[in-house]
């Protein structure tokens, strides 16, 4: 997701409200939901989260941006309450989302990139969080200290659990290179991670990790292999939830280094030919934004 802010503030930095402020909230509806109900450890678990104003009047919600979200889940493993380690992109004073009536509004988050086991290293551009084996819990919840109102959603439950077999192999040879200091060794290290184990669960991060690391001041050295990693990636996994992230990258790419008609007619190509998955859908969002 695209931030509209670009500082770091940590999820502390929340200010409570004076009790003139709070509202009376219950006109909106939150429906969380997940992909599933089993993971592997160090799988990504993505929750997806609806909001809908379901009063016949123009309503807003005070620092409801989608960055602004993260520290508000309860994830719990068993009774324990996982700390959020994440950070708040951007919380802006006193800003506010509206709603239209009956409006309703979806977002993605990603557990892994704000919530982790205390024992492991701070999340990075080289290495991401995990949950370790056990059952949990996840739910929303904005406290009218802080937010002027009370919004509850649903609660859900999963599992992780250990990989075995080969992705058990993977998943040892993944936790091996977040040992590594980030270099350019590191990110070879990923893409060989990411064509020995296509088939893993864990090679959409790595993949992304890969990318993060390449991409910089030295890419147009490598410009034409990551443009071909990209779209080896799209079309080997044009539903994962990483395709959007990989998608704008490889469409910049192009741009940069070809021209412009060759990214609009590559993101036309992936409409084509994937329109109902997570790459058409990003592509043609892409596609409207260059159109405007």
């Amino acid at each position: 997701m695209i931030s509209l802010y670009v500082c770091n503030i940590p999820a502390t930095s929340f200010q409570n409200v004076s009790a003139n402020e709070i509202r009376d909230k219950s006109n909106f509806n939150i429906d969380i939901s997940l992909e599933k109900n089993v993971y592997l450890e160090n799988e990504y678990i993505l929750l997806n989260f609806n909001i809908k104003n379901e009063s016949d009047k123009i309503d807003s919600l005070r620092n409801f941006y989608d960055i602004e979200m993260h520290p508000l889940f309860v994830l719990k493993k068993g009774e324990l309450r996982l700390d959020f380690r994440g950070m708040v992109d951007g919380i802006a004073k006193n800003s506010y989302v509206l709603f239209k009536p009956g409006e309703e509004r979806r977002y993605e988050f990603m557990l892994n990139n704000s919530f982790g086991d205390a024992k492991q290293e701070a999340y990075n551009d080289s290495k991401r969080f995990y949950l370790p084996e056990g059952n949990y819990t996840v739910s929303f919840y904005s406290d009218k200290a802080i937010f002027g109102y009370n919004l509850n959603s649903n609660t859900l439950t999963f599992d992780v659990i250990r990989p075995s077999g080969s992705n058990s192999d993977a998943l040892n040879e993944l936790r091996e290179i977040y040992k590594v200091e980030p270099s350019t060794d590191l990110s070879l290290m990923y893409r060989y991670f990411v064509y020995k184990y296509p088939e893993s669960p864990y090679m959409d991060q790595a993949f992304e990790l890969y990318l993060s690391i390449r991409l910089g001041p030295y890419e147009y050295h490598y410009a034409d292999l990551i443009i071909g990693d990209c779209k080896w990636f799209i079309e080997r996994k044009p539903n994962s939830t990483s395709t959007a992230l990989v998608l704008n990258n490889c469409v910049e790419l192009i741009e940069t280094y070809y021209n412009e008609s060759d990214g609009i007619e590559y993101l036309n190509m992936v409409y084509r030919n994937y329109n109902n998955l997570k790459a058409g859908l990003e592509a043609k969002r892409l596609l409207n934004k260059i159109e405007r």
